[in-house]
């Protein structure tokens, strides 16, 4: 249920944006990388919190996603390298819980602080 809330207020933000979605959409698209790996709990609502996310910038406009979803994924795709060259302008981990094995969680932190964004959401 909080999720739901958390999203529905994401949504709410973004339909008040107005004008500034139409900016954003005629400069491209954002890109977002889902991560929703997990190496405790899995929860069931990850798949509601990837499908909400997807909807949000399909509907606003604003950004489109991809999914970094298991282990290999989180090897691959949590670097800046990856990141970098992928185009990506931020991260929303979705109902992560455990340690992800991020390769380099010091380098991952500095790609966050040389401007990317970091969004998370738990149930």
């Amino acid at each position: 249920m909080k999720l739901g809330l958390m999203l529905a207020a994401a949504a709410t933000a973004v339909g008040l944006m107005g004008s500034t979605v139409s900016a954003e959409a005629a400069q491209g698209k954002k890109k977002i990388l889902i991560v929703s790996h997990t190496t405790g709990f899995r929860h069931s609502s990850i798949p509601t919190a990837e499908k909400i996310i997807k909807q949000i910038g399909d509907t606003s406009g604003i950004f489109e996603v991809d999914y970094c979803r298991n282990g290999d994924d989180v090897k691959k795709m949590l670097t800046p390298e990856y990141l970098n060259a992928n185009h990506f302008d931020g991260v929303f981990f979705a109902n992560t819980t455990g340690n992800l094995g991020i390769p380099d969680t010091k380098a991952f932190a500095q790609w966050i602080k040389d401007g990317h964004a970091y969004f998370g959401a738990h149930s």
